[in-house]
């Protein structure tokens, strides 16, 4: 143990003055002192606390997001390109601008519109190639027919 200049051991940390700005040292019994009149204990963690006219009012827990999230049914474009390029010009591109219309319906969020032009996407993928179809078999027929009726 080191000696103090006049020989006597160096004064113990207890007898020190707290330093400036720091929390004062716990009082006989190892409690804090009460706090300072006007003011709140702080809110525990997970706690929120709002005070509205000297009223305080605590909600416990976390606040609860709910999201949802809006999955878009095919749009049928490369149905509707295919369509357009190798059956029928006019039902393929009614379906190609139903199908872009579909896919900017669902960005927007619009859902109910989106679905609408879908489905008339579909009805034009289906129709097209079946009046190709059609209108090709009736062309066969009749030339047959008429090239049947010159021989």
């Amino acid at each position: 143990m080191q000696e103090g200049q006049n020989g006597a051991p160096p004064p113990s940390y207890s007898d020190q003055p707290p330093a400036p700005g720091s929390y004062p040292p716990p009082q006989q019994g190892g409690s804090y002192p009460p706090a300072q009149p006007g003011y709140q204990p702080a809110p525990a963690y997970g706690m929120q606390q709002q005070t509205t006219n000297n009223t305080t009012v605590v909600m416990a827990g976390q606040p609860t997001i709910i999201q949802t999230t809006v999955v878009a049914p095919s749009d049928c474009l490369a149905c509707s390109i295919l369509n357009l390029i190798f059956c029928n010009c006019l039902f393929g591109a009614i379906a190609v601008g139903m199908s872009c219309a579909a896919r900017s319906a669902f960005d927007l969020g619009d859902e109910v519109q989106g679905r609408t032009y879908v489905k008339v996407a579909t009805a034009m993928n289906v129709i097209g190639p079946l009046a190709t179809v059609l209108a090709v078999v009736i062309v066969i027929v009749y030339l047959g027919v008429v090239l049947g009726t010159l021989f």
